[in-house]
């Protein structure tokens, strides 16, 4: 019964071990993905993503709340579905934009 409590210790620090010192290093390694380009989005999604990150940079200027940020994300992502975009690619185009800033 002890050795099987030493074991589970060891087996879920070696977990903890794995998950934040050996796996994080493993992934540095990865090639960048591809820069995201606005301009290859249609024409509409184009003016609602410039609107977008135009309202991210007077956010973090203290110039516009929160809502109003929501308001224009919801705008672009409402474009993009309409446009056929999944949500991984959504979601992709929304964090280069509010990563841009």
């Amino acid at each position: 019964m002890k050795n099987l409590l030493i074991l589970i210790v060891f087996g879920v620090a070696g977990y903890f071990a794995y998950q934040y010192y050996i796996g994080p290093s493993l992934n540095k390694s990865t090639p960048a993905a591809p820069a995201f380009n606005m301009y290859s989005l249609p024409e509409e999604c184009q003016r609602h993503g410039e609107s977008l990150k135009d309202a991210f940079n007077r956010h973090r200027a203290g110039q516009i709340n929160q809502v109003s940020v929501n308001g224009f994300t919801q705008n672009f992502r409402r474009c993009l579905r309409k446009a056929g975009y999944s949500d991984s690619q959504i979601d992709e185009a929304y964090e280069a934009i509010r990563t841009s800033g």
